[in-house]
């Protein structure tokens, strides 16, 4: 059973919460400043934990189209012409995803400095 997280963003007129997974969490960090397709998230992850944490294409693609439901990562499709390779879509963080990170990291931070 997976544990959400609450992060509060902070706007102006009011606080928005959105709850994320673990899961969501990592996928968001993978994301970071680059515009990436599915399988360059899975070797990003298993390449940065030295081959320790995996994320398998049944939970990344659900995860993705989750975070685009919560408005935190945006997509489009390539224009990959080449007819034996397949169109990749692509994902990038919004606003609202940066404003998570930043608060996953504030968070762990304060934990780590009481």
């Amino acid at each position: 059973m997976q544990r959400l997280f609450q992060v509060r963003l902070y706007m102006p007129k009011k606080t928005k919460v959105i709850k994320t997974t673990p899961a969501e969490q990592l996928i968001l960090f993978a994301i970071n400043n680059r515009e990436v397709y599915g399988l360059e998230i899975q070797e990003m992850i298993l390449k940065c934990s030295k081959g320790t944490n995996s994320v398998k294409s049944g939970t990344l693609y659900p995860v993705l189209h989750s975070l685009e439901r919560k408005n935190l990562v945006e997509s489009r499709w390539g224009d990959e012409n080449k007819s034996e390779d397949p169109r990749r879509r692509y994902y990038c963080l919004k606003e609202e995803g940066f404003a998570v990170i930043k608060n996953v990291l504030d968070f762990q931070k304060s934990l780590l400095n009481p």
